[in-house]
């Protein structure tokens, strides 16, 4: 359980590091609404990566 708990740690971090606007290297896709800013209407925020990384 700690090996699984720590590979969804490390991807999970991975994916929020590869998703900042500087980078730009990933994207998370969801419906409408999901993970959008309501000051920046064209920023993605990871909230699934966010969630799991906590979880871990």
């Amino acid at each position: 359980m700690g090996r699984i708990c720590g590979a969804v740690g490390k991807t999970a971090g991975d994916i929020v590091l590869l998703a900042q606007t500087e980078v730009a290297e990933a994207e998370e896709f969801g419906g409408s609404g999901a993970g959008g800013s309501s000051t920046l209407p064209h920023k993605r925020n990871p909230i699934a990566a966010v969630s799991a990384a906590a979880c871990a």
